[in-house]
């Protein structure tokens, strides 16, 4: 019986051990993989008067982002890339908060070969609109500027998760919600 513990240990030790290399691997091989190529322009952004949700029916300023997105995620597809989730981001800032921050639209990018079929990690969306509402807890929208940014976290097999900070495409032109609600 004790073999057989001790056997168990040392197999579960030997498991943990080759985790912890692959997991490290990461860090050596793939510091910071980015895109082959990305484009991404933003087509429209206005304002309305909506509501937001059904539980508070409050009208409030709402809103919408369109834009187009082409990206070759290829090169970030190895041996220890499950998927890939991409979202974009839009940053503000009003009187009452200095810094929002909110996720209005994402996608799941599997890789083609967990899935068998696919195009390599190439990914294009055309005049996409945001997935997500938009709206201030304040409902300080009108006038206000902000970026957009697309992100992108490369989810491992085993290891650690590659966050956005780590590899980012910002769009250098402001968001300019400049005209106002719809009464």
């Amino acid at each position: 019986m004790q073999r057989l513990v001790n056997l168990g240990f040392f197999w579960i030790s030997c498991l943990i051990t080759t985790l912890a290399i692959i997991a490290a691997s990461n860090y050596a091989f793939f510091p910071n993989p980015q895109p082959a190529s990305m484009q991404f322009q933003i087509r429209k952004a206005e304002l309305s008067r909506g509501i937001e949700d059904g539980w508070m029916r409050k009208p409030t300023t709402l809103a919408e982002v369109r834009f187009d997105l082409t990206a070759d995620f290829t090169p970030m597809f190895h041996w220890n890339a499950k998927q890939i989730y991409l979202y974009v981001v839009l940053e503000y800032s009003t009187p009452q908060n200095q810094r929002n921050e909110m996720i209005i639209w994402d996608k799941i990018i599997q890789s083609p070969a967990i899935t068998g079929y696919g195009d390599g990690g190439r990914f294009s969306t055309r005049n996409a609109r945001n997935k997500y509402p938009i709206a201030d807890i304040n409902d300080a929208l009108n006038g206000v500027t902000g970026r957009v940014s697309v992100r992108w976290n490369i989810v491992p097999n085993v290891g650690r998760l590659a966050f956005a900070s780590k590899g980012q495409h910002n769009q250098a032109f402001p968001v300019a919600f400049a005209k106002g609600p719809k009464q």
